[in-house]
């Protein structure tokens, strides 16, 4: 049996659905409010207040602007004020960064002799080669712990005293200790330095280059970062302060650029292929080749709008720019992660699906039905969703100078309108993909030994796409009342609406609802089974696919038959347990039947003895004797047997044994004999 291939429409379905219901959400709000025609002033006064803000926000971007220049020429004079501030507060620089010089050198001393105790732990470890990462992974991560500890937490107490000084080394403390972190998080794919431990497909100078890049970026961001903090906590002047923020923002952007140059090849082979070697879907590879001028386009754009945001006052802006490029360089490797499992998944139920004798082909488990390639792309829609929230909260602090309680609402409504169509759609793919492995699994031959898997198996067939239509009709429906109520829409009329409609329907199609009521109770009742021959009267076949309103039947000619169930009176079925078939010779009349009814003994019990057709045989082989005389013949009957199906194949069987056997005693079969009475003369 093939699975059933469901096309794309449930997509184009769901599509229609958002546009119908957004159409109608617009047309009930609008008729809500009958005096919106003559209420235009909220709307222009709304109108008004936004190019206003976009004017104010616009010219004091401006004016900021042009006052840089000016700002330039008194950066000496205000680094200098800076430093004099510092010092007045009891900060000295050279005693700082020579304790942090002991102290940071102790903790790396320390870190150095831990890593190498931990390498002769690494070379005597037999884990696998997950687990080695793993044990590597956790003892960097103890190194860097360690450094901390050692290093960072002794320097911290040994500058007590001098709150200015322990500021300072906390903050670039916070931004070594960050970049380390990151570096340790890349080792973990890229493995620079171990290429036998190395996840991505690379070879080691696309491992070097691109783990020196992102680390080099991660710092100097960090340090900028970090000195931006310093700098306007230790009251240094906006126009000073403004003037780093830009400048060093420009540098990471243009680093971050280069950079997307200098890897592009990496980075398309790490999303093009898996660490396997296996090529991803078509999208990876057309996103691997066009991947840097997304991101050149995103960093560009995210200098500019951070620009934008410096000159308006929102310092925060650098931050969020940070924290988005790792929101989305972390979507990106949770989407690959979950692809490389779903593929990992997929192979190996074709490989156990290999090994089991008899099994269906690892075709036949395409991707519509494999549960882990739908588990991925629900995880990366989601992780994308999720990423896409984390991102509208990072940047809507900068930009919430509006707020519309009307807008509020639709959002409201259309995030639970999205939630109910997602809902939907898992609902709706885990019975498909269920009911379609079901499905193969019945038809697999593997349990065709066992009378009453055999039973079950064709059951199943029988009774399951009748199941799933219906909890699929059922799904679309809720989802769609579920979804009209969320935007806004009462259904209370609808369901009013439904129930005439559907009483009016119903009186006037009682055929319709006499072969669906039929068909029902004839599955209940086990009547038949896909797989089958049955006789309706009106047809004789084999049982292709029992549908909601009709029943369709294979003739033995090839014609395929659709029979509505309300049609369907009487149904023989002739594949249940056991069938008997008959068999009629004709012999001369002079025959001697002692000899016949003896021969026919031995020939059953030849029969059912035989190695290659005995067991096909339920019973001895019933000779009947005489039935029927025509003048001079005889007409004797056989009937045996046998499972259903293997009548046909017994048939030639029997008839060739009874020929040889006739042949040997001495027995012809009958002619016919035609007699032409004439007088003498001729006429």
């Amino acid at each position: 049996m093939n699975s059933c291939k469901f096309p794309h429409w449930p997509g184009y379905l769901a599509s229609l659905l958002v546009l119908s219901t957004t159409l109608l959400w617009l047309s009930s709000a609008l008729a809500s409010e009958p005096a919106a025609v003559a209420d235009t002033s909220a709307f222009t006064s709304g109108t008004l207040s936004l190019l206003n803000f976009f004017i104010e926000n616009a010219t004091l971007a401006g004016d900021r602007l042009i006052v840089l220049p000016t700002a330039i020429g008194e950066l000496p004079s205000d680094v200098s004020l800076f430093i004099d501030r510092l010092s007045a507060n009891g900060f000295s620089l050279q005693p700082t960064l020579l304790q942090a010089a002991i102290w940071l050198s102790i903790g790396a001393l320390v870190e150095h002799l831990f890593r190498r105790v931990a390498n002769q732990f690494r070379i005597g470890s037999k884990a696998s080669h997950f687990g080695t990462i793993l044990i590597r992974s956790i003892l960097d991560l103890a190194g860097i712990l360690i450094f901390a500890i050692i290093g960072g937490w002794s320097l911290l107490m040994s500058t007590k005293s001098d709150p200015v000084a322990q500021t300072i080394i906390f903050i670039y403390l916070t931004a070594l200790l960050s970049t380390r972190l990151i570096a340790m998080l890349l080792r973990i794919p890229l493995a620079p330095y171990v290429p036998e431990l190395r996840v991505v497909d690379l070879d080691d100078n696309k491992a070097h280059y691109l783990y020196r890049d992102i680390v080099s970026i991660a710092a100097l961001a960090f340090f900028f970062t970090a000195s931006l903090l310093l700098l306007k906590n230790g009251g240094l002047r906006e126009g000073a302060l403004l003037i780093f923020a830009l400048s060093s923002r420009a540098l990471v952007a243009i680093m971050v650029i280069a950079a997307c140059f200098r890897n592009k090849t990496s980075i398309a082979s790490i999303l093009g292929k898996d660490p396997t070697g296996r090529l991803r879907s078509a999208a990876w590879r057309s996103f691997a080749t066009v991947w840097h001028w997304f991101a050149i386009i995103y960093v560009s754009m995210s200098w500019f709008v951070t620009t934008i945001l410096l000159l308006l006052g929102h310092p925060e802006a650098g931050l969020d720019a940070i924290f988005t490029i790792i929101v989305l360089m972390g979507l990106i490797v949770v989407c690959l992660v979950i692809d490389d499992w779903a593929a990992h998944a997929d192979n190996r139920d074709r490989d156990r699906l290999i090994e089991a004798p008899d099994s269906q082909p690892p075709s036949a488990f395409g991707t519509q039905n494999s549960f882990p390639q739908f588990f991925s792309t629900l995880g990366q829609t989601v992780a994308t969703l999720v990423a896409i929230f984390i991102i509208i909260r990072l940047w809507s602090g900068p930009w919430n100078g509006f707020y519309d309680p009307r807008a509020t609402r639709f959002a409201l409504a259309l995030v639970q309108f999205i939630a109910t169509l997602m809902i939907a759609y898992v609902l709706w793919h885990l019975v498909v993909i269920s009911s379609n492995r079901i499905l193969l699994r019945a038809a697999s031959p593997r349990d065709e030994a066992s009378g009453l898997k055999a039973v079950q198996r064709d059951r199943i067939a029988t009774l399951l796409p009748f199941i799933r239509s219906v909890m699929l009709v059922t799904i679309a429906t809720i989802a769609t009342l579920i979804g009209l109520s969320s935007i806004g829409v009462n259904v209370v009329p609808l369901l009013a609406g439904a129930g005439v409609i559907g009483l009016a329907f119903g009186m006037g199609s009682q055929a319709l609802v006499k072969d669906i009521v039929s068909g029902v109770f004839f599955l209940i009742d086990d009547a038949f089974r896909v797989g089958e021959m049955i006789d309706v009267g009106v047809v004789k076949g084999t049982v292709e696919r029992a549908g909601v309103r009709s029943l369709q039947i294979r003739h033995y000619l090839g014609a395929l038959h659709t029979v509505p169930f309300g049609e369907i009176h009487t149904i023989a079925n002739h594949s249940r347990q056991w069938i008997a078939a008959e068999l009629e010779f004709r012999i001369p009349i002079d025959t001697d039947m002692d000899l016949i009814k003896e021969s026919f003994s031995a020939l059953s019990d030849r029969l059912l003895s035989d190695a290659e057709h005995g067991q096909r045989f339920l019973a001895p082989i019933n000779y009947c004797g005489v039935v029927k005389i025509e003048e001079n013949t005889m007409i004797i009957r056989l009937i045996y047997e046998c499972l259903p199906g293997e009548q046909y194949t017994l048939r030639h069987v029997v008839q060739d044994n009874v020929r040889k056997m006739l042949r040997s005693i001495g027995v012809p079969f009958a002619v016919r004999e035609f007699r032409m009475l004439g007088s003498p003369d001729g006429k």
